[in-house]
């Protein structure tokens, strides 16, 4: 899909396929993340309504950018499947896996006032 030719389509399809593209390229990012910080013994620490509460702010802050739709969709699913998953009702490995996640993405805004460095999380480039 990286190096599909979205020109070819029709544009309601165009749209589908950025879509897809976006939401693709995150799951696997984001499974990564669940993958690294497995490996390092990383689990879901008590910050996490913090952590929850700062990757919605940031994220929230793109929503109406042009040229930011297909992310805007895919991190309204992704984020909204690690808060599920980062609940205290979960099992320990759901809320490791989904605090992972949240990691990746606040580590994405690592720049901005409020990021922990603790939810740092380098997950490797993709492209």
């Amino acid at each position: 899909m990286k190096n599909f030719d979205m020109a070819t389509l029709p544009d309601d399809q165009r749209d589908l396929m950025a879509g897809a593209k976006a939401l693709s390229h995150r799951l696997v990012t984001a499974g990564h993340a669940i993958d690294l910080a497995s490996k390092a013994d990383q689990r879901a620490d008590g910050d996490w309504p913090q952590l929850l509460a700062f990757v919605q702010q940031r994220c929230a802050a793109r929503v109406g950018l042009p040229g930011h739709e297909e992310w805007e969709r895919c991190f309204t699913y992704i984020v909204g499947q690690a808060e599920a998953f980062v609940q205290p009702t979960r099992s320990a490995e759901d809320r490791d896996a989904g605090y992972a996640v949240l990691r990746h993405f606040a580590s994405s805004f690592r720049r901005h006032a409020g990021f922990e460095q603790g939810w740092l999380i380098k997950v490797p480039d993709i492209g």
